[in-house]
């Protein structure tokens, strides 16, 4: 089974992927976790790559072909492959949908063009259930800047527990307008109404541990759905 978690800046996403890992691995499942761009050699150098500081923003449909090549290669990869294993969950920190929230509501990019080069890229592949965690931009903005704002200024950009927070990656996205944001929020909202069997909206503004009481009960119920696992 792929599970997805999606949403905007500083909504949790991260921490819920490492929060569900944990519960499903202490059940006895095969866990794979993979985060967009990234964990591959390929994902990891466009990560440092797109962060880099550049007079000029990278055009848009650069950055989609980029994105897109990430993806196919973390498809093929790591993906697929865990796939194929007995008792193997993937879980996603983004997948498909951030295209087209970021790229396609955000950037303007026609989402007909998005969803054929995401169909390229992930080959067909969708998740089985994605995770919308949802908040306004300005809390989930705060957000990131409150966690980086500690003693040395730092944060590793995916600590054990799967936060994301780096010094680059947060002034990237706060150089972004709140429109730009809302934009992405209301891209996410409206994906998700159009496929209500696939994604499970959940108010991020929560406590972590019941959000993740709530993700945990829907990922069990698809479990025993197909009779794994035992029913909540």
């Amino acid at each position: 089974m792929l599970v997805s978690f999606e949403g905007g800046e500083g909504t949790g996403k991260s921490t819920q992927v490492g929060k569900l890992a944990s519960r499903l691995k202490a059940d006895g499942f095969d866990v794979v976790s993979v985060y967009e761009p990234g964990s591959t050699s390929l994902g990891e150098y466009l990560r440092r790559w797109l962060k880099m500081e550049r007079e000029n923003e990278v055009p848009s449909p650069a950055e989609l072909f980029l994105f897109a090549a990430s993806r196919n290669i973390l498809v093929n990869e790591v993906i697929k492959p865990a796939l194929t294993r007995p008792h193997c969950i993937v879980i996603a920190d983004r997948f498909i949908d951030s295209t087209v929230a970021y790229q396609g509501y955000g950037r303007d990019i026609p989402l007909e063009l998005l969803n054929s080069v995401n169909d390229l890229a992930a080959e067909g592949l969708k998740p089985d259930i994605t995770f919308l965690l949802d908040c306004s931009p300005a809390n989930g903005l705060n957000r990131v800047r409150h966690n980086f704002n500690h003693e040395d200024g730092q944060r590793e950009e995916y600590s054990n527990q799967g936060s994301r927070i780096d010094p680059q990656g947060t002034q990237r996205f706060e150089k972004k307008n709140i429109e730009f944001h809302e934009k992405v929020r209301n891209g996410y909202l409206e994906i998700s109404s159009k496929d209500p069997d696939r994604w499970r909206v959940i108010n991020a503004v929560g406590s972590t541990e019941k959000i993740a009481d709530t993700v945990w009960e829907h990922v069990s119920r698809a479990l025993y759905s197909r009779g794994i696992g035992s029913k909540m």
